[in-house]
Order: C-alpha cells, then structure tokens, then sequence
C-alpha cells in the first residue's frame, strides 16, 4: 500500500539531507489568507486554504 508514496519520501529524504524541510516552515506575520512574512520577506501563500481566518493576531 505504501509503495505509491517511496517516490514522494525519496523525495523528501533528499531535501533533509540538504538541510530543506518544506513541511516546517514558520510564518512569522500573517498580512492576509494569501500573504506573510517567512524568513523576513514578504511571501505570496499560493497553497494555502485559510478555513479559520487565521490573521495572526
């Protein structure tokens, strides 16, 4: 059953030995559902879906 996924963890492997995680990403500031602040600049959240109008306050 897993098997469909060996790609993806390869995948996913390699970026953490590379020192990426794209899974733990901090947003320090959210402006909007679709705008905030990751690693000090301002970043467009293309994949994001905002069901608890999360504003960061």
């Amino acid at each position: 059953m897993f098997a469909k996924f060996e790609t993806l963890a390869n995948m996913r492997a390699a970026m953490a030995e590379n020192g990426l995680d794209p899974v733990s990403v901090v947003i320090e500031r959210m402006h909007s559902a679709t705008m905030a602040d990751i690693n000090g600049r301002r970043t467009i959240l293309a994949g994001t879906n905002n069901y608890l109008v999360f504003n960061g306050s």
